[in-house]
């Protein structure tokens, strides 16, 4: 074997590794199935196999051998059809314009390795990024063992002498280049996949913050500020633009209200939050905390927010999720003042007020309380069963009561409750549900006191039953008549076998009082 042809091949497939690497460095990012990119990506892959070619080995006038049957190899295996094409056609037309005997035969090199790149691409399983350095080696010595059978194109004399030269070299270099320049690739190949991961991954990130209705903002290890989403924009009024970079505790200060932007107050935030940044811990770290911000326009927003540190390399980042409590924070102030109004109502209202579940009570106001002789207490989660006379009338006012929800929405009856102190209270009991058509949620109540009323009436008929049973015994027409000269009262004695009430209402401008 001679040594000079040896060193004279590694040379060469030092200076191809070489720019291997420099591709490696200076490559375009993958672009997919771009047309565009592919044909630059072969530009770039030929201009190396013309830079491997322009200092050859030379084994005789007309015979050079160079790596460019590795580079166009490995470049099919890894790059595809298309920059391969434009590699193959870029170093062929240069084998072609250094002349030589053996000029279609290094054509004829730079052909088959391309092609036989091209189909182990095709052919093989699994993916590129997985390939062993096995299956670059036995790739390497295909190719060049076709590329020595590629001798035979020479004259028969100088093929057999060539081959003698070459064989061994080319077959102990030739193929372990292949296998380097081949796991470059590959691992070209795994960290832009990396990098592909991470871009996609940082996009959906990036997404998620922007699309998220919380407001979110991260800074860097220093404390500046890389990440300000629109939520956060709305909610401090404060635009993107002007926050990124920004330290953060300028951030905050901003939205300070004014009657608290102090120095001192600045010099505590400054400080706590860049001792975060350098330890990642904090007395608020990790704690949801409710405070108010101060808009560029003068409103206030009430919010709640969490502060995390974020683990690098190089330090803690900082990141926090504000959410925004101003609408509930208004809801509950407007809750709180109407149920104090409704109370404040309750409390005035010179009617008994309750509501049941399932008829138990759950709500009672003080106007019942008293009218029943008991307190809240002894009445809150009792069926409403305490509040009758007996069972009977518990059971009648259910059935008559829930008749008329259903039918009507509304249940109205008298009834009669039994105080705490045994005396009995005549009612007038109207009820609705909260929800229409779901007594689940509970039917509110109220009870009027109608004792006297009831008292009333009852001493009214009294009284004329007792002045019918007088009038009813006087010999003559005893009447009452009212301003229109209609009956409203008249003794029985003066009519006939009809009924006394029949004479009730006559005209007496018609003087007929007798049938």
């Amino acid at each position: 074997m001679n040594m000079t042809t040896l060193i004279g091949l590694i040379n060469n497939a030092a200076l191809l590794l070489a720019l291997g690497l420099l591709y490696d460095t200076i490559a375009l990012r993958r672009g997919g199935e771009k047309t565009v990119t592919q044909v630059l990506t072969g530009v770039l892959f030929g201009a190396i196999g013309l830079a491997v070619m322009t200092i050859p080995w030379e084994l005789m006038p007309g015979v050079i051998f160079d790596t460019r049957s590795v580079l166009l190899s490995v470049g099919g295996l890894f790059l595809g059809p298309i920059p391969t094409l434009v590699a193959v056609l870029m170093t062929a037309a240069y084998r072609f314009l250094q002349g030589g005997v053996g000029a279609w035969t290094g054509v004829g090199v730079i052909v088959t390795s391309g092609l036989i790149g091209v189909l182990w691409r095709h052919f093989r399983r699994g993916t590129l990024e997985e390939i062993s350095a096995l299956e670059l080696y036995i790739m390497g010595i295909v190719v060049h063992v076709v590329m020595l059978l590629r001798m035979f194109t020479l004259p028969n004399s100088l093929a057999f002498e060539v081959l003698s030269s070459i064989t061994v070299p080319v077959l102990l270099v030739y193929p372990v280049g292949t296998t380097l320049l081949g796991l470059l690739m590959s691992s070209r190949l795994v960290r832009s996949q990396a990098e592909e991961v991470l871009r996609q991954s940082e996009e959906k990130f990036r997404s998620i913050i922007e699309q998220s209705e919380d407001g979110i903002f991260i800074t860097d290890e220093q404390g500046r500020i890389i990440a300000w989403n629109r939520s956060l924009e709305q909610l401090t009024g404060l635009p993107t633009e002007n926050m990124l970079g920004q330290p953060i505790w300028e951030a905050q200060f901003q939205m300070t209200p004014a009657d608290q932007r102090t120095p001192e107050v600045y010099a505590r935030l400054q400080a706590s939050l860049q001792e975060f940044l350098k330890t990642g811990r904090s007395p608020w770290s990790g704690q949801l905390l409710e405070h108010e911000y101060l808009r560029p326009d003068g409103s206030r927003r009430f919010v709640q927010g969490i502060i995390f540190p974020i683990r690098t390399p190089k330090g803690f980042m900082l990141g926090s999720i504000t959410r925004d409590l101003t609408e509930r924070r208004l809801a509950e102030e407007a809750r709180r003042e109407s149920e104090a109004a409704l109370q404040s109502i309750l409390r005035a209202a010179p009617i008994g007020i309750g509501m049941v579940t399932d008829r138990v009570l759950q709500f009672v106001n003080d106007h019942l309380c008293a009218m029943l002789g008991y307190t809240r207490e002894e009445l809150i989660g009792q069926s409403a069963r305490i509040l009758y006379e007996s069972d009977e009338e518990f059971e009648r006012v259910g059935r008559v009561k829930y008749g008329k929800i259903a039918e009507q929405g509304i249940g109205t009856v008298e009834t009669r409750f039994r105080r705490k102190d045994g005396r009995v209270l005549d009612i007038l009991l109207s009820s609705a549900p909260l929800a229409p058509g779901d007594l689940s949620q509970g039917v509110t109540f109220t009870a009027l006191d109608i004792t006297e009323r009831k008292q009333a009436e009852r001493a009214v008929r009294q009284r004329e039953r007792q002045l019918s049973a007088i009038t009813d015994n006087i010999p003559g027409l005893v009447s009452r008549v009212d301003r229109n000269l209609r009956y409203l009262f008249a003794s029985c004695l003066l009519y006939t076998s009809d009924a006394a009430d029949e004479g009730l209402g006559v005209d007496l401008g018609g003087r007929r009082i007798i049938k």
